[in-house]
């Protein structure tokens, strides 16, 4: 597997590095599961990652464990845990359409359930669902993607029906509109 094709890649296998150390390995994902197969010959060092259902990302995990076996100083990610339990997350499912200038339709995604205090947000490509992304609450009405570094705050009236919600993501921000 290893016979390269490039200097970049062999067989299905791609340089995985690492600071000083050169590494080959694959990585996928489908659905929640996500995994990592990697091998740095030079240290005869096997590393293989299976997860389901991760609230950071893969590649957070594997520096994190290559950091502890080689001795370097790493920042351990700061995970943010919500107690808040109302409203439910019922509430937010639905399908929704981003609006740029509240009348041209950017996108449409879907928001459905993923237990409590989570969601994943399934956007819609061309009418086809594409993968799905990992929504942690952070606030009574807002939630965090894992996947995108970004932030979903769901926009309520006041007996607390979902009416849309505004995409945050650094600077960029896109208001929404719920659907159904």
């Amino acid at each position: 597997m290893l016979l390269l094709k490039n200097k970049n890649t062999g067989h299905g296998i791609f340089k995985a590095p690492f600071y000083d150390r050169e590494g080959w390995g694959h990585s996928g994902r489908i659905d929640e599961f996500r995994s990592f197969v990697g091998y740095f010959p030079d240290d005869s060092l096997s590393v293989a990652i299976v997860t389901n259902g991760m609230n950071f990302k893969l590649n957070e995990l594997i520096i994190g464990v290559l950091s502890a076996w080689y001795g370097r100083a790493y920042e351990y990610p700061k995970f943010n845990r919500s107690e808040i339990d109302t409203p439910e997350t019922d509430i937010f499912i639905g399908a929704y359409k981003a609006k740029l200038a509240g009348f041209i339709t950017v996108a449409q995604f879907n928001i459905s359930a993923a237990g409590k205090n989570h969601l994943f947000l399934n956007e819609n490509n061309d009418g086809l669902p594409a993968e799905k992304s990992l929504l942690v609450r952070t606030g009574t009405y807002s939630f965090f993607s894992v996947d995108s570094g970004g932030e979903i705050k769901f926009k309520a009236d006041k007996k607390g029906r979902i009416k849309g919600a505004e995409l945050v993501q650094g600077k960029f921000r896109i208001r929404c509109i719920k659907v159904d």
